[in-house]
C-alpha cells in the first residue's frame, strides 16, 4: 500500500525519479516508467504510449474505454539476427539487438514497368502570327535564268506585315491550319514580289508544312509567277516557327526561282 501511494505521487516528485518494479519494490532514479497497470483511468481516447513488455522490449499501449488496455509488443526477432528468413516467410531485418519481423502478408510480388517519355514543356498555340523572311531570286528574264543574284526582302505596312497568318486549330486534334498566309515583299528594291500561303502545322511533330502559292512578281508591266514550299519547325516553349525555309520555281520556267528563311512568331489569338 506504501508503495501505491508513492506511485501517485510521481508526478510531483523530482526529474529522474519514478516507480521501479525492482526486487526491492523501492523506487529507482534515472529510470522512466514505460506504460501503466491494465485498466488504470486514461482521459484521452486512443491515445497512445510506450510501454515495457517481457524481456525488456518495448511495445504500445493504448487508451480504450477510458482505461489503459494491456501492453501490445512487436514481434522481435531473436537477438543476433541481422537479417534472415523467419518459418513463416516473414523477412526479418533490423541490428543484432533486436529486430522487427516483416510479415509475408505486408509484402507482394507485383511489379510495375513504367515507360518515361521526355517531357515537353509549352504547347502548340492557335492565333496570329508575324514574322520576317529575307532570300535571293534568279528571274527567268535574266539569260542565264538560274543564276540567283536579285536579293528579296520583305515589305512591313502597318497591319500588313511581310510575313503573316493565322493558325486555326482542326477540332481538338494536333493539327492546325494555316489562314490568310501572306507573303508581301520586294525584289530588287524595285519589284513587287508576294504569295499566299496555305499548309498545316502538326503539333506532334513539330512541324510546320505549308506551300507559297499565287505567287507572282513584276517587272515593269510583266507578270512572272512562282510557287513552292515553306518549311519549319514549332518551338513550343516561344510560340515561334524557327530553322524556316521557303524555296520557289517558276511553273513556265523550272530554272528560274529563289530561295531564302522565315521566322513568325504569335502575336495574338
Amino acid at each position: 500500500m506504501r508503495r501505491f501511494f508513492l506511485c501517485m505521487l510521481w508526478t510531483s516528485l523530482p526529474l529522474g525519479w519514478a516507480c521501479s518494479p525492482d526486487s526491492a519494490g523501492q523506487m529507482s532514479r534515472g529510470q522512466t516508467p514505460q506504460g501503466a497497470a491494465v485498466n488504470t483511468p486514461c482521459q484521452l481516447e486512443n491515445e497512445t504510449q510506450p510501454c515495457t513488455c517481457a524481456g525488456g522490449a518495448l511495445g504500445r499501449q493504448s487508451c480504450s474505454a477510458f482505461a489503459w488496455q494491456s501492453c501490445t509488443c512487436r514481434n522481435v526477432a531473436p537477438t543476433g539476427a541481422a537479417s534472415a528468413t523467419a518459418g513463416s516467410g516473414a523477412v526479418v531485418t533490423g541490428s543484432a539487438t533486436g529486430s522487427l519481423v516483416d510479415p509475408a502478408a505486408n509484402r507482394s510480388t507485383t511489379r510495375f514497368d513504367w515507360q518515361r517519355t521526355m517531357p515537353m514543356s509549352g504547347s502548340c498555340e492557335a492565333g496570329h502570327y508575324e514574322g520576317t523572311f529575307d532570300g535571293i531570286y534568279g528571274p527567268s528574264i535574266i539569260v542565264v535564268a538560274d543564276l540567283k543574284v536579285i536579293p528579296v526582302f520583305p515589305i512591313d505596312l502597318p497591319g500588313s506585315p511581310g510575313l503573316a497568318f493565322d493558325l486555326t486549330r482542326e477540332g481538338n486534334g494536333e493539327v492546325f491550319t494555316v489562314k490568310n498566309g501572306k507573303m508581301n515583299g520586294n525584289a530588287l528594291g524595285a519589284f513587287p514580289f508576294t504569295a499566299d500561303i496555305v499548309g498545316k502545322l502538326d503539333c506532334s511533330t513539330m512541324k510546320f508544312d505549308a506551300k507559297l502559292v499565287n505567287g507572282s512578281y513584276f517587272i515593269g508591266p510583266l507578270e512572272f509567277r512562282f510557287e513552292g514550299p515553306i518549311l519549319a519547325d514549332y518551338d513550343k516553349s516561344s510560340h515561334t516557327l524557327v530553322n524556316g525555309t521557303w524555296k520557289v520555281t517558276e511553273p513556265d520556267y523550272p530554272s528560274a526561282g529563289g530561295e531564302g528563311t522565315w521566322t513568325v512568331h504569335w502575336v495574338h489569338n
